[in-house]
């Protein structure tokens, strides 16, 4: 597989491609993922295909390399096409990349978080985002979470498909449940 092109307007070297160096493939291939993308996995091999040519030593076993290589960043970093290092699996040959502010349980408390404040800047979830960050939350314990989510969705649940609907409403249910089970009675 050839590697990936970014042609661009602007400074280009003599055969006609912007030229950032080396690893422009790599950020080119990273900035066409689909925007609703937030992580992906690339292997050691796979990345060597996009670049046409193999990962440093160093690259391959230390993940301070990706965040902090001279090379690799030297005049656009990975950041302004979108994306970070999270992880890098030596082992296995594999590095995760992640969008930065994507990650969901941090998006979920700040949320949370922002509706109990009464935030006037909270944004509507979607019906899908909503079902899903529900069931997430019952999946991780955060069962008071959950409910704060359903309860002050605003019955934005109602614009999706049955199922979906059906399905938040049943992780609602066990949420509450299992959080009101935590509250203890006058009994006890």
């Amino acid at each position: 597989m050839a590697p990936v092109r970014l042609r661009m307007p602007g400074r280009t070297n003599s055969s006609g491609d912007w030229d950032f160096g080396r690893y422009v493939p790599l950020k080119a291939f990273l900035a066409e993922l689909p925007h609703e993308q937030v992580q992906t996995c690339l292997t050691f091999d796979r990345i060597r295909e996009i670049l046409g040519f193999e990962l440093p030593t160093t690259a391959k076993n230390s993940l301070s390399w990706w965040r902090h290589s001279p090379t690799l960043n030297s005049v656009v970093s990975l950041s302004e096409y979108g994306w970070d290092v999270e992880q890098l699996y030596p082992a296995v040959g594999v590095v995760v990349f992640r969008r930065p502010n994507t990650d969901m349980a941090a998006a979920i408390r700040g949320y949370v978080k922002a509706v109990l404040g009464q935030s006037s800047h909270v944004q509507r979830l979607d019906a899908g985002r909503l079902s899903r960050w529900i069931r997430i939350c019952k999946q991780l314990g955060w069962y008071f979470e959950a409910t704060v989510l359903y309860e002050h969705s605003g019955g934005v649940l109602s614009a999706t498909d049955d199922e979906e609907i059906i399905g938040a409403e049943e992780d609602y249910q066990v949420c509450k449940r299992e959080l009101n089970r935590d509250v203890p009675t006058e009994n006890g």
